[in-house]
């Protein structure tokens, strides 16, 4: 919200400098962006003096002027101006200059020589006889002597026309103070000063606006209030300097009377408003209601929309003429053959204004103040103050009264606050009286004190975001000064810590860092295209109704394509061997339309890595854990390598996939070397992790370790091969591992050679040769029957 000071300083006295200013109000709980002045753009218009003047050589109305504007060297301007002399100060827009016009200012040739900016008249800076003297000379703006200390300088600094524009950072919930009143209030709150509110006395024939116009609404829920005037005798043209000059300083372009003085209106008491042409509204009768389903409705930006029925619109008898609260509509403009206007000031619910902007994409000054909250009592003073201004102006009649749906003034909301409560909170030890002072500085009435002893405050309307006693502290807390607040030492302890999920997932993260493996973050946000690059479908994500674009327009349901986008990335950047992982959620729709299903998931990496390194990746992370019962069975989803994928499983239950990419999904995502891909559920490891630690002695005697290499088809899964010689060799089996698979010309086609390294050990005495024998005899026969595995020789 950028605020002009020559404005705020009608509504409240600012008597301190500029920086104790912006501290000032920061301290008291309103943000400052920045300070500007409402000239800023017009900096390149400086004081200059005409130290030489020839004719043009090739051109008998040019004259060459040399001017000195405060640099080392003076400039070449050329002008055709009867009035300029030798020794004239005037205003010079330079090279790169932007007039209050609009008006964009270049060096160009003129008939062989160089022009390096323009002399100013009065009328080009958009200036009067009331702001400096000669403003409405026709000619080149001739300026007092004494601006010749002042060469070089900006011009509209140098006459003191400038003023310094504060840029306040509103918070969501404060809506008041989307207005310069607004502002007012806070500052008058903060540095203890009165606050002069606008004087509104409105001028009206004698006829009635309610002889004109009606008012219907059919959703209260969305339109509490609505409040209609009427105009007549208009006259459409510019707004006085004076207007136009602070709409600029706030941020808004001037445009014609009669919609400056709706901006100006906004932007003064916060409260939107819109003038509809009379004439293009049927039998001027005004409909608040919900647009139907495939309505459309052009904009005054020139924009058509499809509307549907959350959308609210104001419509006469016939047809929709404005989106309420957002935009107005082309078929009820105002225009230069306007002669009646009907004014419009209302209340609209926010969180549907919120949507129909998003929605539609159309972000306005309007919809952003309705988005934050407005009260429905001060509609009733932005309708008197437009009408008071635009008679003052001569741009219209006002007809007498309003049309109000209104039927009476609600009562003022009140909060009770205990003063002991106040300062237990804020750990001060303030009198009552100092509160209520604070309260009344804020415009918070106290009106009694109940039995308890706690205050019954009146909240004003405007406060929309005072609802709970907690609210009132925050404002004693806000005037009195946070700076007053006694510091003092925590007192008591307050434990924390990470959950034992936070906990395993942080200790999953350092694990598989230290595997070597680096973490990367990718957005929940996908899009239908890199579905496709991954080969999977859209069907179970979550889409979006409004997303940013259509590469975001769905929630991820799986982690595997930022993660293969992830490695194209990193190859790309001439990373060729490398590991990742990631750790976050993907979510599910649900078939009852209700909120999605959030999962946490881990995907694992790697480019220029074999299928088994990342899988000895998840065992060792599963290990830490306490967890060694992992499973690897054929399967897995298309875009792995048909040949080389897996699913895990642990305890019967799949808990993820595995495989390398398959040879379509490389390409797609531009990856010219093979890559594995990992996803598991992180539920598998926070359900099944063994949190304890159990001890036991170190075993005394031997273990005795065996190889044994089988010939089997090439076919056969190596992981179940590995269960069932589990099983045979029963509990003495201490260690197995796979140390070779061999497929080559030493041995049948269609076979292959598993080796296996097994050990055996006893708790209670040293195995005998035949022990590990008949063992190992059994093993190979459990390997035969099964698998037709035969000894390699």
């Amino acid at each position: 919200m950028k605020v002009p000071m020559n404005w705020l300083s009608d509504y409240v006295d600012v008597n301190i400098s500029m920086d104790e200013f912006v501290s000032t109000m920061i301290m008291h709980g309103l943000g400052v962006e920045g300070v500007g002045s409402i000239f800023e753009d017009c900096d390149k218009v400086v004081v200059g003096k005409l130290v030489n003047i020839e004719k043009h050589p090739n051109a008998d109305k040019l004259q060459v002027c040399t001017v000195d504007v405060g640099k080392e060297e003076p400039v070449i301007i050329l002008t055709a101006a009867p009035n300029v002399f030798t020794g004239m100060v005037c205003p010079v827009a330079l090279d790169g200059a932007d007039l209050p016009t609009g008006k964009h200012i270049a060096a160009g040739d003129m008939r062989g020589i160089r022009s390096n900016g323009m002399l100013c008249s009065g009328s080009e800076l958009k200036l009067c006889e009331e702001d400096i003297k000669n403003a409405e000379v026709n000619g080149i703006l001739e300026l007092d002597p004494s601006f010749e200390e002042k060469l070089g300088t900006p011009f509209f600094t140098a006459a003191g026309l400038d003023s310094p524009v504060v840029e306040f950072e509103i918070s969501a919930n404060r809506g008041d103070c989307m207005s310069v009143l607004g502002i007012a209030r806070e500052v008058a709150a903060a540095l203890g000063t009165e606050l002069r509110e606008p004087n509104i006395v409105v001028e009206e024939l004698s006829e009635a606006a309610a002889d004109y116009a009606t008012v219907e609404i059919k959703n209260y829920d969305l339109c509490p209030r609505y409040i209609a005037r009427v105009l007549t005798d208009i006259k459409v043209g510019e707004s006085p300097l004076w207007m136009q000059r602070r709409l600029m300083g706030a941020g808004v372009r001037p445009i014609s009377n009669m919609v400056d003085i709706t901006n100006y209106v906004m932007l003064e008491l916060g409260y939107p408003m819109h003038a509809f042409d009379y004439a293009c509204v049927k039998d001027g009768h005004i409909v608040v209601r919900t647009a139907e389903n495939g309505e459309m409705l052009t904009t005054l930006d020139g924009k058509e929309y499809k509307l549907d029925d959350t959308v609210l619109v104001i419509a006469d008898r016939e047809k929709a003429i404005g989106l309420a609260g957002v935009m107005g509509g082309e078929n009820s403009e105002i225009t230069e053959d306007t002669t009646m206007v009907l004014l419009e000031s209302a209340k609209f619910d926010g969180f549907n204004n919120r949507k129909t902007s998003r929605g539609l994409g159309i972000l306005s000054e309007a919809a952003s103040r309705f988005t934050k909250g407005l009260d429905d009592q001060g509609i009733q003073m932005a309708s008197d103050r437009a009408a008071q201004l635009m008679v003052e102006i001569g741009c219209g009649k006002v007809l007498s009264g309003r049309i109000d749906t209104q039927s009476e003034v609600p009562a003022s909301r009140t909060v009770l606050l205990r003063p002991h409560r106040v300062n237990h909170i804020l750990g001060t030890d303030y009198p009552e009286e100092v509160i209520v002072e604070c309260l009344m500085r804020e415009g918070i009435k106290v009106l009694e004190m109940d039995e308890d002893g706690a205050l019954i405050c009146a909240i004003p309307a405007y406060r929309m975001d005072l609802a709970i006693e907690e609210d009132l502290i925050e404002e004693v807390a806000r005037v009195s000064g946070y700076e007053s607040i006694p510091t003092r030492l925590l007192q008591g302890f307050a434990e924390g810590g990470l959950t034992a999920k936070q906990a395993m997932r942080e200790k999953a993260r350092n694990a598989l860092a230290a595997m070597g493996l680096y973490e990367t973050m990718s957005l929940s946000f996908m899009g239908n295209k890199m579905l496709e690059q991954a080969l999977m479908t859209s069907e179970g994500c979550v889409k979006l109704l409004n997303p940013l674009s259509e590469e975001y327009s769905i929630m991820r349901r799986s982690l595997i394509p930022s993660m293969i986008s992830s490695l194209s990335v990193n190859i790309r950047n001439k990373i060729m061997d490398c590991a990742l992982f990631e750790m976050s959620n993907v979510h599910f729709e649900t078939a009852d339309g209700s909120l999605p299903v959030e999962k946490p998931m881990l995907a694992l990496g790697a480019a220029g890595e074999s299928f088994f390194s990342v899988k000895g990746y998840l065992e060792e992370l599963f290990a830490i854990y306490g967890i060694y019962d992992l499973h690897f069975t054929k399967g897995g989803g298309d875009y792995f390598h048909p040949g080389r994928k897996a699913e895990i499983f642990l305890k019967g239950e799949k808990i993820g996939e595995m495989g390398e990419l398959h040879p379509a999904v490389l390409e797609n995502f531009s990856l010219d070397r093979r890559a594995v891909v990992a996803e598991i559920a992180m539920d598998a490891i926070y359900e099944n992790a063994v949190t304890g630690r159990k001890y036991q002695p170190l075993n005394r005697f031997p273990q005795v370790e065996r190889d044994l290499a089988v010939l089997v088809d090439r076919s056969m899964p190596v992981g179940t091969m590995m269960e069932d010689i589990r099983t045979a060799a029963g509990d003495l089996l201490s260690k197995l591992a796979i140390f070779d698979i061999y497929e080559g010309e030493r041995i049948m086609k269609g076979k292959k050679s598993v080796a296996f390294s097994l050990g055996f050990q006893a708790k209670d005495r040293t195995l005998t040769g035949e022990e590990v024998q008949a063992l190992m005899d059994a093993v190979l026969a459990k390997l035969s029957a099964s698998y037709g595995a035969e000894i390699r020789s």
